[in-house]
């Protein structure tokens, strides 16, 4: 169930990510005019009432493959995007990783070309892509991400004391 209390800024925030989600440009480009966070994160309640937070517009639109909507947040050669290109969501997650986890090849090369980082890891440690493997990512996107990863004989050895 979608939480529309904590005042009207919050409410804008969902739309704003429910707007990402679906891919409606007309309503997201609206909810930035008057002001919606394209930070901000969404907020549910869960059962037995628990509030949690969600994902954020470009997570939306990342994992649902929504192109006009990470390029109007990550616009090519402009001097600064509406939200940092590897801003995390509530678990620490960038949106690489979510439009990765669905196999949304469009969004992951947008990403990439924008300069996502694909060695960003959430708050359980875990990446994109981790040391050349691709763990849960749909094969669609496998190529391209490692494409990104510098060679093992690049990376600094770690010496044992």
């Amino acid at each position: 169930m979608r939480r529309e209390t904590g005042g009207g800024k919050q409410k804008e925030v969902n739309i704003l990510v429910d707007s990402a989600s679906i891919g409606d440009v007309g309503t997201f480009h609206a909810m930035l005019a008057i002001g919606a966070e394209p930070k901000g994160v969404e907020d549910y309640v869960r059962e037995g009432g628990v509030i949690e937070g969600g994902k954020t517009a470009a997570h939306a639109a990342a994992a649902n493959g929504r192109i006009g909507i990470l390029e109007t947040l990550f616009p090519f050669k402009a001097p600064f995007p509406f939200v940092d290109i590897d801003i995390r969501d509530a678990k620490g997650n960038t949106p690489l990783g979510s439009g990765a986890t669905e196999g949304q090849v469009a969004a992951v090369e947008l990403l990439l070309d924008r300069g996502g980082d694909v060695d960003a890891q959430n708050e359980e440690g875990q990446s994109v892509v981790l040391n050349g493997d691709v763990p849960s990512v749909p094969n669609p996107c496998a190529l391209r991400l490692i494409s990104h990863v510098p060679p093992a004989c690049s990376r600094p050895e770690r010496t044992r004391r």
